[in-house]
């Protein structure tokens, strides 16, 4: 028989059972477009540059960054900033070949500007940082 509960009774079938499955799996939509922005880092300038640009009105809310200091012989200190600039990190090393990777583990924006500012690497070298930040902007 087929239980009914554990427990409890159960149904005994007798004859044919005839069950249609449908063989199309049902999936939810998938979006057509992203909810987060992404801009590509592309910074070689000693001091403020800026990876993220304002828009007035608005504040940019960090939820990803990844970069590798690309440079073959230079060590940089960086601070992430926002462009009025208000620090949202001390200067931390980045070694030659070295990289910085911050995401948003719990769904919380690593970094928010000032409304109407931008987001910049502060490099204490002129060194190549290569990588992606991913933003909402509004």
């Amino acid at each position: 028989g087929i239980p009914l509960a554990a427990g409890g009774a159960s149904v005994i079938v007798s004859g044919t059972v005839t069950a249609s499955v449908s063989s199309a799996v049902v999936r939810p939509a998938s979006p057509t477009t992203a909810n987060w922005s992404q801009a590509p880092i592309n910074v070689t300038a000693l001091g403020a540059n800026v990876i993220i640009t304002a828009v007035g009105g608005q504040t940019i809310r960090v939820m990803r960054m990844f970069f590798v200091n690309s440079d073959p012989t230079t060590v940089t200190n960086i601070t992430i900033q926002d462009t009025t600039p208000t620090s949202f990190s001390g200067a931390f090393r980045v070694i030659t070949g070295g990289s910085f990777n911050g995401n948003d583990a719990n769904g919380e924006p690593l970094y928010v500007s000032a409304i109407g500012k931008g987001i910049q690497l502060n490099s204490s070298a002129a060194v190549q940082l290569s990588g992606t930040v991913w933003y909402t902007q509004s």
